[in-house]
């Protein structure tokens, strides 16, 4: 239960005298996210003896059964270089799961400015002045430059041309990464015109997953159509749906905010067509050559 991990994370807080402040941060202390049974304990120690929980991870077991563990720190590029913090990432048996951030004391103020979605649990030592009322507003997706949504629109006609190379060599699995990448601007995109209407002053989910609640029911399953992508005409297919419809909120775009105009970018879409056109894949050109969204 949510109360008994909360009870379990005080206690052991309260018994370590090395640990001086607790934070929690993420969906559970971010108001604007409805409680269910898959949010995460994102959970801060500071503490003045951060090699103590590095060389021991004992201490996890003191909050269940533990299925499995990573450590980002052990296993990828290391965020603490000066051996000032490290990272537990737990999934306990009982499915709950807790991302443990040990942070050195000297840390405090930087992260504090650094992430806006912050709650004080507990501070033995009154080193926190006032009241800090977590906030998502670290999170919003603010308002783009011109120049910014420029190069979006480039990146995803640029990408297209690499998911079209890759599949015409029957690279299938690159296919699919360049395809990620072509999505990923799109999707951007459209959480920009989404944003037009919706407010800039919000966050739209990681990976902007709220989007697909704002958008017409056409253009959501358009967007959730592109994910079938399981052979070569598929993948055409998809690429094919992102085109048309990274075209028409291009046009969005440009009518509805007044920081955009886009109209040296109308001949971006042609690109991918003189592309299969010099290598003398007319058909596909040809394929590709419908504008028309459906």
């Amino acid at each position: 239960m949510a109360d008994g991990i909360m009870k379990d994370l005080m206690n052991f807080y309260n018994k370590q005298e090395d640990i001086r402040v607790f934070a929690m941060n993420g969906s559970r202390v971010n108001v604007n996210i409805p409680p269910d049974g898959y949010r995460d304990y994102d959970v801060v120690f500071f503490t003045d003896d951060v090699g103590k929980y590095k060389q021991d991870a004992s201490f996890l077991s003191h909050f269940g059964d533990v299925l499995m563990v990573t450590e980002p720190e052990a296993d990828g590029p290391n965020l603490y270089p000066d051996g000032n913090g490290y990272t537990y990432l737990v999934l306990y048996q009982d499915g709950n799961r807790i991302d443990f951030q040990i942070m050195a004391l000297s840390l405090l103020e930087r992260y504090l400015s650094s992430d806006s979605l912050t709650q004080i649990i507990a501070d033995k030592d009154g080193r926190i002045e006032g009241t800090i009322e977590p906030s998502d507003r670290d999170y919003w997706i603010g308002e783009p430059s011109e120049e910014l949504v420029t190069s979006s629109i480039k990146e995803f006609w640029w990408q297209s041309t690499n998911v079209l190379k890759a599949t015409l060599r029957g690279e299938l699995l690159l296919s699919q990464f360049y395809l990620n990448l072509t999505r990923d601007e799109l999707i951007r995109l459209m959480t920009w015109v989404v944003a037009t209407e919706y407010g800039f002053d919000r966050n739209y989910g990681k990976k902007s997953t709220q989007i697909l609640r704002y958008l017409s029911d056409a253009d959501r399953q358009a967007l959730l159509n592109t994910f079938n992508t399981v052979s070569e005409k598929t993948i055409y297919d998809s690429l094919k749906k992102m085109m048309k419809l990274e075209e028409r909120f291009m046009a969005m775009i440009s009518n509805q905010s007044d920081f955009f105009t886009g109209s040296s970018l109308d001949d971006y879409g042609q690109v991918s067509l003189q592309f299969l056109e010099s290598k003398n894949e007319k058909e596909l050109a040809g394929y590709f050559s419908d504008r028309i969204f459906c």
